[in-house]
């Protein structure tokens, strides 16, 4: 009888369809984010349509999370993900639940725009390339995370 080799990490399918999809997430918070705020209830619907794309970010983290060989500076931009991205899904909720207070809406979207440009956005340009290179899929996958307009002036 032969043994196979149990694999503990994602298979290299995984990890493409892990990282096209977080990179179709991200392009969507952005095109929240590029558009001007406004108040009301479309503006709500759309932070609620939004909120769901950045609720899958975290799925795909748990699947890269896995590899097993990753460099230290993934794993570390693996533990910042976890630490900081909660901020970007309490801040978008935030923005639904107040669509009516333009004040709010501003304050909001630039507490997300400081989340996602100082922190997850640089940890996935780490995590996208290593997981990438480890599982040997460079070529299957885009490895430049869009950013949204406000990263080109933000000090971080």
């Amino acid at each position: 009888m032969r043994y196979a080799k149990r694999q503990s990490g994602p298979s290299q399918g995984q990890v493409v369809a892990a990282i096209d999809s977080w990179n179709s997430d991200v392009t969507m918070v952005n095109s929240f984010l590029n558009t001007p705020p406004t108040t009301g209830a479309s503006y709500g619907d759309f932070a609620s349509f939004t909120l769901g794309f950045a609720q899958d970010e975290p799925n795909e983290l748990m699947v890269l999370a896995m590899i097993q060989a990753l460099p230290t500076d993934a794993t570390n931009a693996i533990q910042n993900l976890m630490q900081v991205f909660g901020g970007v899904l309490t801040n978008l909720q935030d923005i639904i639940n107040n669509q009516n207070d333009l004040n709010v809406i501003n304050a909001d979207i630039a507490n997300i725009n400081q989340i996602r440009c100082c922190h997850v956005l640089p940890d996935l340009d780490v995590l996208w390339t290593a997981a990438a290179d480890d599982e040997g899929v460079s070529n299957l996958v885009n490895l430049v995370v869009p950013r949204p307009n406000a990263c080109a002036t933000l000090t971080c």
